[in-house]
C-alpha cells in the first residue's frame, strides 16, 4: 500500500475494509492513526568529517524523497532564504540544491553523499521543501535537531620519518582535532586497509585547533 496523501491531516483514522464473499462489509476503525504533514528532517547521522572526504549522510524524519534539497552553510550563517548556494561551504551546495536519494519505502530515511572541501567548525545543515503540493515554506530551514557538521583538516605531521621499533611521538597540526580521534598508518592509496603493524587505532594524546 503506497498512498500519496493530498491534504494535511492530524491523527487521521486508519479504517479497514475486509474482503468477505458472504456479506457487504463496511469500513471499521482499527484504532490506529496516521498524520499527514509537511516533510520534516528530525536528524542527521554525521557530525564530523575530514576535509575532502566523500561521506554518506543519512537523514531521518518523514516524507523524505527527492523533493527535499539540502545544503551546508558556514557556521556563522543561518538556514534561511531560497538561494541554494548562498553562504555554503565549499562542496556544501549546488545550483538547484542537492536532492535526497535512496529513500526507504516508508520515506523515513534518505541519504546524500557530500564532499565538503572547506574546514569549518559546526557548519549548519539546512533543508528546503517546496511550497504548493508539498506544503513547504520554499525557504531553507534548520532540521528539528538543528544538526551541524564539523569539517576538520589535517595540515601537517612531524617527524616525517620514524625508526623501526622506536617509540616515537607524532605531532599533528590541523583543525578540530580531539582526543576522541584516532590515527592509523597505511600503505594503501586511500586508507582503506593495508595497515602498518602496530600503527592502527592510535588515540590522539591531546587536542589542537
Amino acid at each position: 500500500m503506497v498512498p500519496s496523501l493530498l491534504a494535511a491531516r492530524a491523527n487521521a483514522l486508519v479504517c479497514l475494509l475486509v474482503s468477505d464473499s458472504e456479506r457487504t462489509p463496511t469500513y471499521q476503525d482499527s484504532g490506529l492513526t496516521v498524520t499527514a504533514a509537511t516533510t520534516e528532517i528530525s536528524g542527521v547521522d554525521v557530525d564530523k568529517v575530514v576535509k575532502g572526504d566523500t561521506t554518506t549522510f543519512t537523514f531521518s524524519g518523514f516524507g523524505l524523497d527527492n523533493h527535499v534539497t539540502v545544503k551546508v552553510v558556514q557556521a556563522s550563517s543561518t538556514c534561511t532564504g531560497t538561494d541554494h548556494v548562498g553562504d555554503i561551504i565549499t562542496g556544501g551546495g549546488q545550483g538547484g540544491g542537492y536532492s535526497l536519494t535512496s529513500t526507504t519505502t516508508a520515506k523515513t530515511t534518505a541519504t546524500l553523499s557530500l564532499t565538503l572541501n572547506q574546514a569549518d567548525t559546526s557548519s549548519k545543515i539546512c533543508f528546503f521543501v517546496a511550497s504548493g503540493n508539498y506544503g513547504g515554506t520554499a525557504a531553507y530551514a534548520d532540521t528539528r535537531a538543528s544538526d551541524v557538521v564539523t569539517v576538520m583538516e589535517l595540515t601537517g605531521s612531524s617527524p616525517s620519518q620514524v625508526g623501526l621499533y622506536v617509540d616515537t611521538q607524532l605531532t599533528l597540526t590541523g583543525t578540530d582535532l580531539t582526543t576522541s580521534d584516532s590515527l592509523a598508518l597505511s600503505t594503501s592509496t586511500n586508507c582503506n586497509g593495508n595497515w602498518i603493524a602496530n600503527a592502527q587505532d592510535i588515540a590522539l594524546l591531546s587536542a589542537t585547533t
